[in-house]
C-alpha cells in the first residue's frame, strides 16, 4: 500500500518537521505503508522570508538581525526537508490513500493555506481514498469555511475525518454533518523512546530554554525571566527564532532541538509543539496560552492546565508547581490507543 501525506512538512520550524516525521514513521513501522509527501507549492522559502519582513514593517518591529536569522533559518531547514520522500500531484494516481494533516492546514485565515486548496483535497481525484488525521482550523470560523468554496466541496469527499482540537471538531462537524473524532497530534503518537533515538549531541546544559516567535513575551515576563537567569546563573537560550533579549539565539537540527528541550532546567513557550515537547520530556515549563486556544485545549486534554501562566502571575510560582507527569502519561496511553485505532480503522476503508 502507498500513501501520500498532505501537510506542511517543509515549514521552517521543528514542530512541522517532527509532526511529519512522527506520522511517516507510524505509517511505515506500524502499518507497513510506503509513504511520500505531496509537493503542494506552499511554504516556499523566499515567499516566507518576504512575508515575515512585511509583517515586521507593518508592526513597526523591523530588525535587521531578525531578517538575517530568518534567511539563514530557511536555508538551514532545507536540509531537514531532504529527509522526506516527495511526489508531485501528477504522481498521486499510483497511490491508494491520501492522508491530510496534521498542523493548521485548514486554517484559511492564514494566506499560506488559503491560496492552496490542495490541503482540502481540491484537485485530487475522488477515486483516491482521503482521510484527515489531526488537522486544525485554529481560529477559523464556520462561516469563513462555508465561504471557501473549493475547500468546502472537497471536504465532502473525505471517507473519515479526525481533528486535533474541539473547535475544529465543532466547525467541521457542523459543515459536514459527519461524525468527527479528536485524535492526538502526530508528535504524541510515539512514546518518548522514539525521540530519544533522534536526539543529537549538544554541549549546553542547565539553562532557560525559550521556544517562541516572541510575540507573547511582554516586558513583564522578559524581566522576570532575566531575574531568574541572574539569580540561578542560567543562560537564556532561544531555539529556532531570533529573540534579541535572550543571551543566545541558535539554529540547530531537529535532533539537537530535542536535546535542547531535554537538557533545559526551565522551558518557556507559547507554541503548540513547544508545549508538546516540554511535556514529552517532563520539563518544568511555563506556557503562555492566553490567546492560543489550541494550546489551552491540548493542556486540558492532558490535564496539564497548571502549566499555563496566568495574567500577572509570578513566573517563579509557575516553575515551583508540582507537575504530575505520572498521571499525564496514564492519560496518554488511552489517547494513543484511540488515535492509533483511528488510523488503522481508516486503512480498512481502502
Amino acid at each position: 500500500m502507498r500513501a501520500i501525506i498532505v501537510t506542511v512538512y517543509n515549514s521552517s520550524n521543528y514542530g512541522a518537521y517532527l509532526q511529519a516525521k512522527a506520522l511517516q514513521k507510524f505509517l511505515e513501522n506500524e502499518c507497513g505503508i510506503k509513504v511520500a509527501f505531496l509537493k503542494t507549492g506552499a511554504r516556499k522559502s523566499a515567499i516566507k522570508v518576504l512575508y515575515d519582513v512585511c509583517l515586521m514593517i507593518k508592526s513597526k518591529s523591523f530588525h535587521g538581525r531578525t531578517v538575517l536569522f530568518n534567511i539563514k533559518k530557511e536555508f538551514f531547514f532545507h536540509r531537514n526537508i531532504l529527509d522526506f520522500k516527495t511526489c508531485a500531484l501528477k504522481e498521486i494516481t499510483d497511490s491508494d490513500l491520501c492522508i491530510f494533516g496534521s498542523d493548521e492546514i485548514w486554517n484559511i485565515k492564514k494566506k499560506a493555506f488559503y491560496f492552496f486548496p490542495i490541503f482540502w483535497g481540491y484537485g485530487i481525484d475522488d477515486s483516491i481514498c482521503k482521510i484527515a488525521y489531526a488537522p486544525s482550523v485554529n481560529n477559523t470560523s464556520e462561516k469563513q469555511i462555508r465561504a471557501y468554496k473549493k475547500g468546502l466541496s472537497s471536504l465532502q469527499t473525505f471517507r473519515k475525518i479526525s481533528v486535533r482540537d474541539k473547535h475544529s471538531l465543532d466547525v467541521i462537524s457542523a459543515i459536514t454533518g459527519k461524525k468527527i473524532e479528536i485524535v492526538l497530534d502526530p508528535t504524541l503518537l510515539p512514546e518518548k523512546s522514539f525521540y530519544s533515538k533522534m536526539e543529537e549531541e549538544i554541549y549546553e546544559s542547565n539553562y532557560i530554554l525559550i521556544y517562541s516567535y516572541g510575540v507573547s513575551f511582554k516586558k513583564q515576563y522578559i524581566d522576570e525571566i532575566k531575574k531568574i537567569s541572574k539569580k540561578e546563573r542560567l543562560k537564556i537560550i532561544s531555539v529556532g527564532n531570533y529573540l534579541h533579549w535572550c543571551d543566545e539565539s541558535i539554529l540547530c537540527s531537529a535532533g539537537q532541538f530535542l536535546s535542547y528541550v531535554k537538557n533545559a532546567k526551565y522551558c518557556f513557550t507559547d507554541t503548540f509543539h513547544g508545549t508538546i515537547f516540554s511535556l514529552i520530556y517532563h520539563k518544568n515549563v511555563g506556557v503562555l496560552a492566553k490567546n492560543a486556544r489550541k494550546v489551552r485545549e491540548l493542556l486540558e486534554l492532558l490535564d496539564m492546565s497548571q502549566c499555563i501562566i496566568q495574567e500577572n502571575e509570578s513566573l517563579y510560582d509557575v516553575l515551583n508547581r508540582n507537575l504530575d507527569y505520572t498521571e499525564m502519561e496514564k492519560r496518554l496511553v488511552d489517547l494513543r490507543v484511540n488515535s492509533r485505532k483511528f488510523i488503522k480503522k481508516s486503512l480498512e476503508l481502502i
